[in-house]
């Protein structure tokens, strides 16, 4: 998630605590920004509805790729008609429960994506995410997600290495292991991003989604070998042949 567009839901959520506040996510040439709506539901202190005009307003700004929404009292979890909202709609929920200052991400499973070609926008479509895509669609491994914007270009971190690692991943140094079928690599471009992350997904291939470009695969070549960092294997693939 966009670091600065989660900030402002939340920020808005808190504004007012005793309605849910609801809104669309677009992305544009100039990158993710948020569309905040008017919440029409009958009762808008238990439930959300966004207009359909709104939605249409929204369209005029960009491609829609989410929606948000509050929770005042909570629970922290998404209702029936949420969840069913989301799988209409085909577009990743987040919602902010004001009571318990909870954040929570819900990925309808009609949320489907081609892995090539798909632009690069901060916090929804950068190199974690293109992995996230991949482990969901193939092999049914739902990834949290992490906040994340563009300071992770200049900033020396290892938070996808550390976050890889809460999600069951397993490193590998380089020349440890052969790399195999569906294994995050993790590389150091220094010059560029500190860490550059893609998914290995056929001989000598791999998926990945670079700085400011579209999405696509790969030959891993002997530039891509030389920035290798290390190998990120699930642990349910560790005994895999």
């Amino acid at each position: 998630m966009h670091t600065g567009l989660k900030k402002q839901i939340i920020e808005l959520a808190k504004a007012t605590p005793t309605v849910e506040v609801c809104g669309l996510i677009y992305a544009n040439d100039s990158g993710p920004g948020l569309f905040p709506c008017v919440n029409i539901a009958e009762d808008p202190t238990t439930n959300f509805e966004i207009a359909a005009d709104d939605h249409l307003s929204c369209l005029k700004q960009g491609d829609v790729i989410a929606c948000y929404h509050s929770h005042p009292n909570g629970p922290a979890v998404f209702s029936e008609s949420d969840l069913e909202t989301a799988e209409e709609a085909c577009l990743p929920f987040y919602m902010y429960d004001v009571a318990s200052q909870s954040w929570v991400e819900h990925l309808p499973d009609s949320y489907r994506v081609s892995y090539q070609g798909r632009r690069f926008i901060w916090g929804f479509e950068d190199c974690y995410s293109t992995c996230r895509h991949w482990y969901r669609q193939e092999l049914g491994l739902n990834l949290g997600d992490y906040d994340r914007d563009k300071t992770f270009d200049t900033t020396d971190s290892s938070a996808i290495l550390d976050n890889f690692e809460k999600e069951g991943f397993v490193r590998f140094e380089v020349g440890q292991t052969e790399i195999r079928l569906h294994d995050g690599l993790l590389f150091d471009l220094k010059k560029r991003c500190p860490q550059h992350l893609a998914v290995f997904v056929s001989p000598q291939r791999m998926l990945h989604h670079p700085l400011n470009a579209l999405s696509h695969i790969d030959l891993i070549d002997g530039r891509w070998v030389s920035h290798l960092k290390c190998i990120l294997r699930h642990k349910s693939l560790i005994n895999s042949v």
